[in-house]
């Protein structure tokens, strides 16, 4: 079985980083926050494949804050040892993408990583 690919991201990125790291948006929302949800699955074998997931950095104090939050995340996703120096595994930069329900500034970061079969 293959592991929850948001769990993992989620537990990677969560002691590293000083803001909550969910899977989804809480209520009430914090102020400052990182997403991380599944957005694709690419099978390689029965025995590999590859995620896509969308991380979306949260910040209310501004674009700028939301930006760095986003190039921090960036910074620890290229460095994560799951993270293959391949084109199975990439992260790619940061886009702004204001929330639309609430109008708070935030980043998103597209992530493709290799998982295999437990």
């Amino acid at each position: 079985m293959f592991a929850d690919p948001e769990i993992q991201l989620i537990d990677h990125l969560a002691p590293l980083l000083d803001v909550p790291v969910l899977g989804g948006v809480p209520e009430p929302r914090p102020a400052k926050f990182v997403r991380v949800m599944r957005t694709g699955n690419k099978r390689l074998s029965v025995a590999h494949r590859q995620v896509q997931m969308t991380v979306e950095c949260w910040d209310e104090a501004g674009d700028a804050a939301a930006a760095r939050l986003a190039d921090q995340v960036e910074e620890l996703l290229s460095d994560w040892e799951e993270m293959p120096a391949s084109e199975d595994g990439w992260v790619s930069g940061a886009v702004p993408e204001v929330d639309p329900d609430s109008g708070c500034p935030r980043y998103v970061l597209t992530v493709a990583f290799i998982q295999f079969w437990d």
